[in-house]
């Protein structure tokens, strides 16, 4: 599995993408077992099953290993879960509107089960300030293979 994030932050008055920033992600152990109770057919709590975005501000490169994001602030429910099944894609979308998560500087991001699990993790190098004046989308994108 690999993943790929992209966080587009979007001025609230105009419309207009002021930056966009772009990262690799690393698959963590924790998320592989999710995968894993899928396959043997183990739906309890959700297994496997994407539902939100953790954002916090650490700043320690992830590992495998990883249970939880380093320095964790804030958890969003995802909007949008798609499939672009002829390339084997799965694409997570989430806004944070101009009303949400103001005044942090956000350097890392995960995605969390159902059941609560972390099942990828991501750093940025440059903080990310949020304010009123901007909506955050983060768009994760997860190819098998």
């Amino acid at each position: 599995m690999k993943g790929h994030v992209v966080l587009e932050i979007t001025s609230v008055r105009d419309g207009r993408v002021v930056r966009r920033l772009e990262n690799n992600n690393l698959f963590l152990t924790g998320g592989y077992h999710e995968l894993r109770r899928v396959l043997k057919g183990d739906s309890t709590g959700g297994s496997g099953t994407i539902t939100s975005l953790a954002l916090g501000r650490g700043t320690s490169s992830p590992l495998a290993a990883d249970t939880s994001l380093e320095v964790p602030v804030l958890t969003k429910a995802v909007d949008n879960v798609s499939y672009d099944d002829p390339n084997g894609k799965v694409i997570i979308t989430t806004y944070l509107q101009s009303n949400e998560g103001n005044g942090f500087a956000f350097t890392e991001a995960g995605l969390l089960s159902a059941a609560g699990v972390l099942m990828a993790r991501t750093t940025f190098a440059v903080p990310e300030i949020k304010t009123s004046e901007y909506r955050f989308t983060y768009t994760w994108t997860i190819t098998a293979g």
